[in-house]
């Protein structure tokens, strides 16, 4: 879900020290205008702002991000922060370079879980920033204007951005949803096939490539060959950090001895013989380890960012999905791994 309101819609947020004017650029979908939002000449934020009501007394990941492009001013920073703004956790952004610059790890209520900018199109980049709160009754959103490393500055009364959209949820990030005037949500996104007559239930490999996005979060499946109610043929990230773990119709995860940063790029695979009852697994060009506790899977559903019908549902960027109709040898899936 999506918790703010008029997402895209910056001239209806909380403004402080700027203001904003459509001037004909498009958003990411190049159907959307985008908002200028340009500096006034008072000394303090230049920034825009939203808050919701929560009851929170446990510790809860939040996350928010915000597209944004250069201007003629091309840095920015997103916070994360209780309704006053004492507590609070945020990172920079370089909107030329889309590097993060700067993080600050947190106060209070607040820990910084990670910052990560995704380069988009047209020279737009998605600002996102993921944050543990431990206690908390409104949460407030917000896309400062940066100079220097500061968020409190003299403004110049010219200097400006483009915002083309923000998003708070609780979690780790997920695609944009726009909003209007109410909080929306929509069902998540999944790709899965049931039609499996490529497959050789049997025998095979499978070896995806790609990276997870959001690795402080739950447990999360790369891809899963199942039947959608038992452990499958499938790569997992560990819940809570980026470790990777192969199964293969067993009750545990064996580790592949690689632990993922937030947006890493890797590549691993899983072969099997047996219908799933004999099995090794390889990350990034290693050496292949045996699947423990393995048993042949009555496959039903092929899955990329999920298993067993949706669940421990991923974001991910798939850059491919190989299969082979024959169990690789132990030295070839070390060979199929290795990124290029």
């Amino acid at each position: 879900m999506n918790s703010l309101t008029w997402s895209g819609q910056a001239e209806k947020w909380a403004q402080y020290g700027i203001g904003t004017k459509i001037d004909g650029t498009l958003t990411v979908d190049q159907q959307t205008l985008a908002r200028r939002v340009t500096e006034d000449t008072s000394t303090g934020a230049h920034a825009i702002s939203q808050t919701f009501g929560v009851s929170i007394t446990s510790a809860t990941t939040y996350s928010h991000y915000s597209r944004l492009r250069a201007g003629t001013r091309t840095s920015a920073q997103v916070m994360l922060t209780d309704g006053s703004t004492t507590d609070y956790c945020y990172a920079t952004f370089d909107l030329n370079t889309g590097q993060v610059t700067a993080t600050y790890a947190g106060k209070g209520a607040w820990k910084l879980g990670n910052a990560v900018c995704v380069p988009l199109s047209a020279g737009w980049f998605e600002c996102r920033i993921t944050g543990l709160v431990t206690s908390a009754t409104v949460i407030r959103g917000t896309t400062y204007m940066d100079r220097a490393g500061a968020h409190s500055y003299p403004g110049d009364g010219t200097s400006w951005l483009l915002h083309g959209g923000s998003q708070l949820e609780s979690g780790t990030p997920t695609s944009y949803i726009p909003t209007t005037s109410v909080a929306t949500s929509r069902y998540s996104d999944f790709l899965s096939t049931s039609d499996l007559s490529f497959l050789d239930q049997e025998n095979g490999t499978l070896v995806f490539d790609g990276s997870f996005h959001g690795v402080s979060g739950g447990g999360m499946f790369a891809f899963s060959l199942d039947d959608g109610t038992d452990n499958g043929i499938g790569l997992y990230k560990v819940n809570g950090s980026g470790a990777l773990t192969a199964y293969c119709g067993s009750p545990g995860g064996t580790g592949l001895g690689v632990t993922l940063a937030d947006g890493q790029r890797f590549r691993a695979g899983i072969a099997w013989s047996a219908g799933g009852a004999s099995a090794s697994a390889s990350a990034n060009g290693q050496k292949a380890v045996t699947v423990a506790g393995a048993k042949a899977v009555p496959a039903k559903t092929l899955s990329i960012a999920s298993a067993r019908n949706h669940q421990f549902a991923s974001n991910v960027l798939a850059r491919s999905l190989a299969y082979w109709p024959r169990r690789l040898s132990d030295a070839e899936p070390a060979a199929a791994t290795v990124l290029t």
